[in-house]
């Protein structure tokens, strides 16, 4: 099934992506389809860093893509993929701008570029700069050498990363978009699938050390927490330098291979009882925030 992805009105009628959190979303699949669409695929899991939120003003720019491609039949990385883009002068420009606003305190927005690149370790490592539009050309080039090979694109909020990576693309570089592979957003994956599943076995509290320890860190309090960090924390997979777009697609993989194992163990009747008692919209935190960045 295609759906559009109602990305910006110009847009909407040329981008039909496959999109495996569409039937997420609206809980079309069991828990026993979900494990079974991932037996036999190359994943490509994949993350982006950027100046902010937004994908269309003038310092917009994607500093890092990282990806990842696992063999989900064998378990093996057939190859990975990692680039940094070099600044531009418009970035260069709203970071001299926005020094100057703060040193007078007059800076609105909480984290600048500078902040966020420090953030996002964009001066850390040896991974290569080249300008964006290189960067986007290997990145799409990796994903095309796995495309006999039946694969999903898998991102934690997985709309934010393909709106800013078409969008630079099409915007920046008149580039074509993102080939049309399925893509897993496991944002919603967990929030429609994991969290109602974990409310169904709050009865087991005591009686499961792995129940007990995801129920803690995912649901301190009333809310679910759905973020990358703290999903990292809850599955005891690897936080280090999170926030980098190789971490964090390193870490996802390790996540969501802990959620179908998790699945495949807990799934069964109780996901019925867990979805009856979740609102179809919980009030929670909104995942994998990217800091924003204001005109200044």
């Amino acid at each position: 099934m295609y759906i559009i992805r109602n990305m910006k009105k110009d847009l909407k009628d040329i981008i039909k992506i496959f999109l495996l959190e569409g039937q997420l979303e609206k809980r079309k699949l069991s828990v026993e389809e979900i494990v079974n669409k991932f037996k036999d695929r190359v994943l490509i899991f994949f993350d982006t860093e950027t100046t902010g939120l937004y994908s269309r003003k003038k310092h917009s720019l994607i500093t890092e893509i990282a990806a990842l491609a696992i063999d989900t039949s064998t378990g093996q990385e057939l190859g990975r993929y990692s680039m940094k883009s070099k600044l531009t002068p418009e970035v260069e420009q709203t970071r001299e701008k926005q020094r100057a606003l703060k040193a007078s305190g007059e800076l609105r927005t909480k984290m600048s570029i500078d902040d966020i690149l420090k953030m996002t370790g964009y001066e850390d490592g040896d991974i290569p700069y080249e300008e964006e539009g290189k960067v986007l050309e290997g990145f799409v080039e990796f994903i095309k050498e796995f495309k006999d090979k039946n694969p999903v694109m898998v991102a934690h909020n997985a709309s934010f990363d393909m709106r800013q990576i078409n969008d630079a693309l099409k915007q920046r570089h008149r580039m074509p978009f993102l080939p049309k592979y399925p893509v897993l957003d496991t944002l919603a994956l967990v929030r429609n699938y994991l969290q109602p599943l974990l409310l169904g076995l709050e009865e087991k509290r005591g009686e499961n050390e792995e129940i007990d320890r995801l129920l803690k860190t995912l649901r301190p309090a009333k809310s679910f927490v759905s973020k990358l960090s703290v999903l990292g924390l809850a599955f005891e997979v690897g936080t280090e330098h999170w926030h980098s777009a190789v971490a964090d697609a390193k870490q996802l993989s390790g996540i969501l291979a802990k959620i179908i194992t998790f699945f495949e163990t807990h799934g069964g009747s109780m996901l019925s009882l867990g979805l009856s008692r979740m609102p179809i919209k919980p009030k929670q935190d909104k995942g994998k925030k990217k800091p924003p960045v204001s005109q200044p």
